[in-house]
């Protein structure tokens, strides 16, 4: 089954600034409650973002 790209890494969005940097916007309003409403020492943003790095790297790849 075909998952889209924005699909896989929603709620962010991407801008691809240059071939070296990547802006992440987050769609704070697509955000559930828990997740707006976690502790920064409770967060798993580390693991989510390194994820989110994964992807993008794995996206640019193909598309070269």
């Amino acid at each position: 089954q075909f998952n889209p790209f924005a699909c896989r890494v929603y709620p962010f969005s991407l801008e691809i600034v240059d071939e070296n940097l990547v802006k992440v916007n987050i769609h704070e309003n697509a955000l559930c409650k828990s997740i707006r409403s976690t502790s920064l020492s409770k967060s798993d943003n580390k693991r989510i973002l390194r994820e989110l790095h994964e992807l993008v790297r794995d996206e640019l790849k193909a598309r070269v």
